[in-house]
């Protein structure tokens, strides 16, 4: 099993169980590898997306869902949410 495979079906319990609605699917479940500055710069799946908003306290480990189609090629922001806190935050692609 791939290793993007086995995070996608061992997030679907949380999609279900504390997602709520703006998470349009498991395959948009990711884990922040590394934080970076002062919650400024999020590595997820080898990709670092800096801030725009306010984003303190998201920490490595978090599962992190793309709750806005802006993840499509052509744009260069999207809005993630927070699994843990629930917080939403706008970042860019770095």
């Amino acid at each position: 099993m791939k290793p993007r495979t086995a995070l996608v079906l061992a997030s679907l319990w949380v999609l279900g169980a504390c997602a709520g609605p703006g998470v349009a699917d498991a395959e948009r479940v990711y884990v922040i590898e590394e934080v970076l500055g002062d919650d400024e710069v999020f590595v997820i799946n080898g990709q670092e997306y800096e801030a725009w908003t306010n984003c303190l306290g998201w920490e490595e480990g978090d599962r992190v869902a793309f709750v806005d189609d802006r993840h499509l090629p052509s744009h260069t922001s999207d809005v993630l949410l927070n699994l843990r806190t629930r917080e939403r935050c706008e970042v860019s692609y770095h």
